[in-house]
């Protein structure tokens, strides 16, 4: 019998999933020798977005289609919130949407693509520990 329960913790692993995806595919990136900076920016963004949004719907916090950091942050449960200064979190939410097209006008380096990576996986850490440890522990049924 599928309970309620299972139903949440289902939820949660696919969003820790693609959190974890996103995460993966953007560290490989940083490693190559040409890096789509670009791309792994984006990833690395989608993957904090993605891992807030898990913690969201374990504590069956509604939350609002958005790439908004500051919003899901507030959203969040002070205990769980993750240690993100304003200003990266700008530069994240820069990431997520304006990064995407080619008529921004902002430079991202390799080094802005490590940082992101670098910071994906410290949020994901902090943010981890407050997940259902079965939402973790399984791939998504499909």
């Amino acid at each position: 019998m599928y309970d309620e329960h299972d139903a949440l913790i289902q939820a949660v692993a696919g969003w820790v999933e693609r959190s974890e995806q996103n995460l993966s595919v953007a560290a490989g990136l940083v490693r190559r020798k040409k890096c789509p900076v670009e791309i792994a920016c984006f990833l690395a963004q989608q993957s904090i977005e993605m891992i807030m949004k898990a913690l969201l719907v374990a504590h069956r916090i509604d939350f609002p289609k958005t790439h908004d950091i500051n919003r899901l942050i507030e959203l969040m449960p002070e205990y769980a919130r993750p240690s993100i200064d304003e200003a990266t979190r700008e530069r994240l939410m820069h990431y997520a949407v304006e990064s995407r097209y080619p008529d921004d006008c902002i430079v991202i380096t390799v080094d802005d693509a490590r940082e992101a990576v670098k910071i994906a996986r410290r949020v994901r850490k902090e943010v981890r520990r407050f997940l259902p440890k079965a939402a973790l522990s399984q791939r998504r049924e499909r």
